[in-house]
């Protein structure tokens, strides 16, 4: 049994591909810089070449991002989904946050880090060269430098399903068992509180049939001030309807939701597969 997920939420999901100024680090003539948008790697050509002496170094991408006023108040989060192969994050030339490994997405929370109603800089510096502590080392393939993934800014309520745990949705399905005739699968959120004061809110997960809600599971859960919570919804199903590839390609759906006065704030739907 497999499972697929994507994000649909009414967290707000902003795409930061376009209108980047890039630059190599040893280029420090003002004017240097072009425009550049993402995805993009500095290696698209001379890595092509069959030779191993192509570009690994430093190269720095910016941008200004406008911060709207009605934005206070709520979290803010910047989301990666690949940098080969060293990120280091800059909010208005402060230091944020590094990540390395070039193979995986990463997020930082900016909430407190940005000026409101006005523009603010991105600078994210970016290394490939050779790294003795990130894998991998050698292959038969090349170690493209750049952001080389969608880039984006997420705007939650102050209480959300995080994305901070190695940006991810925040949700997750374990299945513990399967076949035609049942199915157990446990539900896993993680729930963030992001203000000083205690929060009560409802989570609700359903499984659905199609349109069909098969089963639904609610617990109301208190968050204290700036605590992270996980929270878990078991579920059983009786004869689930099963994907069989091309024959019956049928997708159950699941729906987590988190409210508060009565306001859904996320929505996480996933697929759930046979074996």
């Amino acid at each position: 049994m497999l499972y697929g997920m994507s994000m649909f939420a009414q967290r707000q999901d902003i795409l930061l591909n376009n209108d980047w100024n890039f630059r190599f680090s040893h280029q420090v003539q003002k004017g240097t810089g072009v425009r550049v948008d993402l995805p993009h790697t500095w290696n698209a050509q001379d890595a092509l070449s069959g030779k191993i002496d192509y570009k690994r170094g430093i190269g720095n991408y910016e941008k200004n991002l406008f911060i709207r006023p009605e934005w206070k108040g709520k979290r803010l989060f910047i989301r990666f989904e690949g940098v080969n192969n060293i990120a280091d994050v800059f909010i208005n030339r402060r230091h944020i946050g590094e990540h390395r490994g070039g193979y995986g997405a990463f997020i930082f929370e900016i909430t407190g880090k940005v000026e409101y109603g006005k523009e603010n800089s991105i600078l994210v510096r970016v290394n490939n060269g050779e790294q003795l502590d990130i894998m991998p080392l050698v292959g038969d393939f090349n170690f493209y430098g750049g952001i080389y993934r969608d880039v984006h800014l997420l705007i939650t309520d102050e209480t959300c399903i995080s994305p901070l745990d190695y940006a991810s949705p925040g949700v997750r399905l374990i299945q513990d068992s399967v076949s035609h005739r049942y199915a157990k699968v446990r539900a896993i959120v993680d729930l963030s509180n992001g203000s000083s004061g205690n929060q009560e809110v409802e989570l609700n997960v359903r499984l659905l049939d199609g349109q069909r809600v098969v089963k639904e599971g609610t617990k109301n859960v208190n968050l204290s001030g700036n605590e992270v919570m996980q929270q878990e919804l078991t579920f059983e199903i009786d004869q689930p309807h099963l994907w069989n590839g091309r024959q019956d390609p049928f997708l159950m759906t699941a729906n987590a939701l988190k409210r508060q006065m009565f306001s859904i704030q996320e929505k996480t739907f996933i697929r759930v597969d046979p074996v």
